[in-house]
């Protein structure tokens, strides 16, 4: 489908997810509430299918503790689709009330000294909120990390954009999947030949606790000397 086209038609839609982002979670969780019980009870969403790989999964629970379990998964989807909306319009402020990301001066300190991180987190929580996790760091902004997340295309362009959009709210980039490897290579490539024309301090810089909350350190505009575009020096990692 020609992606003008596309956009006109998914226009109403997007219309109405923005306007549904603009309440408060409070009204969004009361809405959720609705939805649970439209697929639960009403349309019986994959019931069976669900049932069935609970079953598999804790055979030594009985009954009505895997009918709770199937409840509370219900639940937990459909608060992660109003929750997911409301990235279009969330402040930083209040994704810090929301979810929060412990011992982060773990990975800080990896990337004082030039280290990559891979993170992996399982589908227990809203798992969009994730790349929030940017905001707990002091490389948020910075220009020598990347914060990266993978992820599997949609099939239809207008909703891949939309979610890439979502993704893309706290500064994160998202690889996708198939090209994933390709392009931590690359990202790779840019480090290693930055460091060629870099040049190094003439001193080893000491740890200033009271700087760094004030500004990331080693974010500095670095070019190279050769015909190719600006580059800066870029320490990658990625979640998935």
């Amino acid at each position: 489908m020609n992606r003008h086209i596309e956009n006109v038609l998914y226009a109403p839609m997007g219309w109405m997810l923005h306007g549904l982002a603009l309440l408060p979670l409070r009204a969004l969780y009361a809405l959720s509430t609705g939805i649970y019980a439209l697929l639960y009870h009403i349309v019986r969403y994959r019931r069976k299918t669900v049932a069935d790989n609970l079953a598999r999964c804790f055979p030594h629970l009985g009954s009505d503790e895997r009918s709770a379990i199937e409840r509370r998964f219900y639940r937990n989807l459909s608060d992660y689709f109003f929750e997911t909306i409301k990235l279009l319009h969330v402040s930083d402020e209040e994704m810090r009330r929301r979810i929060v990301f412990e011992n982060m001066e773990v990975l800080d300190t990896l990337f004082d000294s030039g280290k990559s991180v891979v993170a992996y987190f399982s589908h227990c929580f809203n798992w969009e909120w994730a790349p929030a996790i940017t905001l707990w760091s002091r490389y948020k902004g910075c220009k020598n990390v990347r914060f990266c997340q993978v992820y599997r295309p949609l099939k239809n362009e207008w909703a891949d954009r939309f979610m890439l959009r979502l993704r893309s709210r706290f500064g994160s980039e998202s690889l996708p999947k198939r090209t994933v490897l390709r392009d931590l290579l690359r990202m790779r490539e840019y480090h290693e030949c930055h460091r060629i024309y870099e040049r190094p301090e003439t001193e080893p810089r000491r740890p200033d606790p009271a700087a760094d909350a004030a500004q990331p350190p080693n974010c500095h505009d670095h070019r190279h000397r050769d015909s190719r575009p600006q580059a800066q020096d870029r320490r990658d990692i990625f979640r998935s």
